[in-house]
């Protein structure tokens, strides 16, 4: 379990806003080793991908453990994730990203662009953390998502949080999208 919040130690060790225990409620060492510095500002959710055991951190950071990390960063043992490097989000941060099986990354905010193109808060990333042209839609994503649930029948994402628009349109708190990656 990886639990975050705006606290500086745990069972009196020094921590940085982010703790992984062992099933018996200790302190994951190694984590917690591999973690480093942590980050550097308020860390604001956390997905975990059980079948890719991988963990998307997402807040108000500029750096993970000393390294640029715009408000998101992917590790699993507590090592970052090299693979993966968001790019420059401008006009705010990202509030929510999640790690689909398919190694795609879904990503939602109060951003207006991402490395330089226009995308209004809603982004599909590839591993890379470049974004995917054929899925990101050019209209307003306003709000947060909480939750990705992928559907195989349909080829969908069903996204489901706080937000009001989806690609311009209104929409309360739910929507499927279709995407066909091939």
């Amino acid at each position: 379990m990886v639990i975050v919040g705006s606290f500086s130690s745990f069972d009196g060790q020094s921590v940085k806003n982010i703790v992984k225990l062992n099933a018996e409620g200790t302190l994951d060492e190694t984590f917690m080793k591999n973690i480093g510095t942590g980050a550097n500002g308020s860390i604001t959710k956390i997905r975990y991908n059980k079948n890719k055991k991988k963990i998307l951190i997402t807040g108000e950071f500029s750096e993970f453990n000393g390294i640029p990390a715009q408000s998101g960063v992917m590790n699993d043992d507590g090592t970052r994730d090299e693979i993966f490097k968001i790019g420059k989000m401008e006009g705010g941060l990202a509030n929510f990203a999640c790690l689909l099986d398919n190694d795609n990354i879904v990503v939602s905010g109060a951003f207006t662009k991402y490395d330089g193109v226009t995308r209004r808060g809603f982004l599909i990333l590839g591993r890379d953390g470049k974004a995917l042209q054929q899925f990101n839609v050019p209209g307003i994503f306003q709000g947060e998502l909480y939750k990705v649930i992928e559907t195989r029948t349909s080829n969908g994402l069903l996204l489901l949080g706080d937000f009001s628009r989806f690609d311009g349109n209104m929409v309360r708190n739910a929507i499927m999208i279709e995407v066909d990656y091939e």
